[in-house]
């Protein structure tokens, strides 16, 4: 993994380089990594590509917190 990334970039594992979207994985902005599985407390967003603590909510799309797979669904089950 890269030493450091630029601030707008993240390290991806899988190529070893810095890229400015997670591509197929998700953007931890805090470690500035991309990850499979977003930390404690972070829910993956599929609209973003990133770890977030709040969902996409807009006129478009409303996305609601999966507490048991920390992912954002479009319907709780």
């Amino acid at each position: 993994m890269p030493l450091s990334c630029p601030t707008d970039h993240y390290a991806e594992n899988y190529t070893r380089t810095c890229v400015p979207k997670c591509n197929g994985t998700y953007a931890d902005t805090n470690l500035k990594v991309c990850v499979d599985i977003c930390p404690t407390s972070y829910f993956a967003d599929p609209v973003t590509r990133l770890c977030a603590t709040t969902c996409t909510n807009n006129a478009s799309i409303s996305l609601h917190r999966n507490f048991e797979n920390k992912t954002c669904v479009s319907s709780c089950s």
